[in-house]
């Protein structure tokens, strides 16, 4: 015997359409999500077009008071017009030299169009070089310095005689350089402890494979100067009789540095001037982790007594305060030199354990670091499952109680 049921889902042999119309919105939204992505990646592109001159007849008046003026960054701007071919989001070291005046020259590194105390992970620096000076000026940074070398070769030797007699030839060349150049320098490079640590790793793979050692490597790099870069002045163009000069290199730089810029003027009268601009590069990272140790507070129970049980943990870090590594050279301010390397950071773990107790322990709190090296301070709650004296979970439910302990940073 059959007996047919009719289900509560089904009216007069209809299937249900509710399913059917909760997915229609789903997918709807899918779709939308998704032509925003592709349109967001499409609208990322960058257009940055135009035309600038530079014409010795331009009246400058407005450049020359800007670059004098409390804001002088405002200059390039005025330079380069409504062109749109100033990029603000590179890193730039604008320096101003006022030979009319001899006023002190003006130095700023500017990213994001604002003035910058150090950058953050920028790969390249524009040193951007303004120089005015009056009409007729005796040395004038626009022409090229010629100077006189003199080599000596030998033409004829005699050894026959005693004392030997040689014979010289001299010969001198004119050569014509420009008086302005700009060098960089590396004063420190301190790599990350992690950095330090992979890059160890992949060289001892690489010389247990191929059974030799690397070349020079980036990190032996990152301490090497660049060569001197002669500053080609053009004419901006002049105002009554004050000529304007403007020109700029690009300087490669690497992450974790402290660098040194130096602009120097050498008109070939025995005097050389040179202004030096000496900033940090650090990492731009807000993320990092680590591995430590924590005590925490774990109160008595029926089953365990009061305990302060020291556990391996894992950790994620999010910088709220970056730290620079290495720390700024401040002449006669260490503490603002120690404080400028400190890092604080909001702090993510979980107790390392290879088995099902695996995240059974969640950390959550704040850190201190780089106090001392790599080492942080990490202080928060553990949200902790209770266990019994052999160690074996008692309840799945967690439990927040007090804890801190200290870290290794990578």
């Amino acid at each position: 015997m059959f007996r047919v049921l009719q289900s509560a889902g089904l009216s007069n042999g209809v299937c249900p359409t509710k399913p059917r119309q909760h997915r229609r919105p789903t997918f709807l939204i899918f779709m939308i999500m998704s032509f925003i992505l592709v349109l967001a990646a499409n609208l990322g592109s960058q257009t940055i077009k135009g035309t600038y001159s530079f014409t010795p007849d331009r009246d400058v008046k407005e450049v020359l008071d800007k670059l004098r003026s409390e804001r002088p960054e405002d200059a390039i701007k005025s330079l380069f017009g409504e062109s749109n071919l100033y990029d603000r989001q590179l890193a730039d070291l604008f320096v101003f030299i006022d030979r009319v005046d001899n006023t002190p020259t003006r130095i700023a590194l500017l990213k994001g169009g604002k003035r910058r105390k150090e950058l953050w992970g920028e790969k390249y620096v524009y040193v951007m070089v303004f120089v005015a000076e009056k009409e007729g000026q005796k040395h004038s940074a626009s022409k090229k310095v010629e100077e006189e070398e003199t080599s000596q070769r030998v033409t004829d030797k005699s050894e026959t005689e005693k004392p030997f007699k040689r014979t010289y030839q001299s010969t001198t060349v004119v050569k014509k350089r420009a008086p302005l150049s700009v060098h960089q320098s590396s004063l420190d490079y301190k790599p990350g402890s992690g950095e330090f640590f992979l890059s160890a790793m992949v060289r001892f793979a690489v010389a247990a494979i191929s059974k030799q050692s690397l070349e020079k490597s980036d990190e032996a790099k990152k301490g090497e100067d660049i060569p001197d870069k002669p500053l080609k002045l053009q004419m901006v163009g002049k105002h009554g009789d004050t000529n304007l000069y403007f020109d700029y290199v690009k300087i490669p730089i690497y992450e974790n540095t402290i660098n040194r810029v130096t602009v120097q003027e050498d008109y070939g009268d025995d005097r050389v001037y040179r202004h030096v601009a000496t900033f940090g590069n650090y990492s731009a990272s807000r993320i990092t982790t680590s591995v430590g140790a924590v005590g925490t507070l774990v109160p008595a129970t029926a089953t365990v007594p009061s305990a302060r049980p020291i556990e391996a943990f894992a950790f994620a870090h999010v910088y709220i305060k970056r730290p620079s590594l290495p720390a700024p050279h401040y002449q006669n301010q260490l503490l603002k030199g120690y404080w400028d390397r400190v890092s604080l950071s909001l702090v993510l773990g979980t107790r390392l354990a290879f088995d099902s107790a695996l995240f059974k322990d969640i950390f959550v709190g704040g850190g201190m670091g780089h106090f001392l090296g790599p080492i942080a301070f990490v202080v928060g709650v553990n949200f902790r499952t209770p266990r019994d004296a052999a160690g074996g979970l008692t309840e799945q439910k967690r439990r927040g109680h007090f804890c801190a302990g200290l870290t290794f940073l990578f």
